[in-house]
């Protein structure tokens, strides 16, 4: 018998990689709702996702959108109270009747400091405090973001947030919609797990460098980038004040030591090494070499 489940913020990066990998690797076993506050994302629903349109910011728009859900997808949204909607939601999908939450977090060990750490402490205490069984999903760092510094790598150099010596696992945007997919297609096997998603390995902004010269047929170059000057780039790009400073907080874990190393998280959920930057470039290079305003993420998608 197919389970349905339900997958929130579907419009943005992870939620619309998540529900695309449903609906082509798991459309035998689950039916996929896939919703937001915007319009229909007309390409999910013609791979077989049924569009609901919700408000996190109400809480029985949630509830009625998971009506029938065996589980559901929470995406923190990007917005300053992303908490508070998270716990909103928790509470629709409990009222609804749903058996599982998945939840997708970031960096929340007690020991970090900043915005989005806290941002995310609170979010996963509330998924304790709702009573409904979960698994969370904690990913720090995207591939995608390096589109952040697009401009920069066409005129042949990176600016990189990190020291030469400093490696970074961060990995694709598709591999944490495949990790939560196969969550939410057998969430029994997860019960009360919080897994710390990575790419495969620590790459350093030199080695960036090297790869992306490689693959874009041109010679770049790394250069260290200040806090500073990383918030006016981010500022300029779009972020919001308190994203752009979660960026640099995030950034700072990783001079720190504590961000940059990789697990074996994701190979464990879904029997599958996670794509090697290299390999991620190869499919994405267009769009470093193209026009592309990037959506601002502050934990990456």
């Amino acid at each position: 018998m197919k389970r349905t489940v339900l997958v929130t913020g579907a419009t943005g990066n992870v939620g619309s990689a998540t529900v695309r990998h449903l609906c082509t690797h798991f459309f035998d076993s689950v039916t996929v709702k896939a919703g937001a506050r915007g319009r229909p994302n007309q390409q999910l629903v013609q791979l077989g996702a049924e569009w609901v349109t919700f408000d996190l910011s109400r809480l029985e728009t949630v509830s009625e959108a998971a009506k029938g859900c065996d589980a559901a997808f929470i995406i923190m949204p990007q917005t300053h109270d992303r908490a508070q909607l998270c716990r909103a939601a928790f509470e629709g999908c409990k009222q609804a009747g749903v058996k599982h939450l998945v939840v997708l977090s970031g960096p929340a060990e007690e020991s970090f400091p900043g915005i989005l750490p806290q941002q995310c402490r609170d979010i996963e205490r509330y998924a304790h405090e709702c009573g409904v069984p979960f698994t969370i999903l904690r990913a720090n760092f995207f591939y995608e973001n390096i589109m952040l510094w697009k401009d920069h790598v066409n005129h042949g150099f990176l600016p990189w947030p990190l020291q030469p010596e400093i490696g970074l696992s961060d990995l694709a945007v598709g591999d944490v919609g495949l990790a939560a997919a196969h969550v939410l297609a057998s969430y029994e096997k997860h019960l009360g797990r919080t897994y710390i998603l990575s790419g495969p390995e620590e790459l350093t902004g030199p080695q960036r460098a090297e790869i992306l010269s490689k693959e874009l047929g041109k010679r770049v170059e790394s250069q260290y980038m200040p806090e500073r000057e990383l918030k006016e780039v981010l500022l300029q790009s779009g972020f919001e004040e308190w994203q752009a400073q979660g960026m640099v907080d995030l950034f700072g874990l990783a001079r720190s030591g504590v961000a940059e190393k990789k697990t074996e998280d994701y190979a464990q959920i879904t029997g599958l090494a996670a794509q090697p930057f290299e390999a991620w470039l190869r499919g994405f290079r267009h769009l470093l070499l193209a026009d592309y305003a990037p959506t601002p993420q502050a934990t990456a998608p």
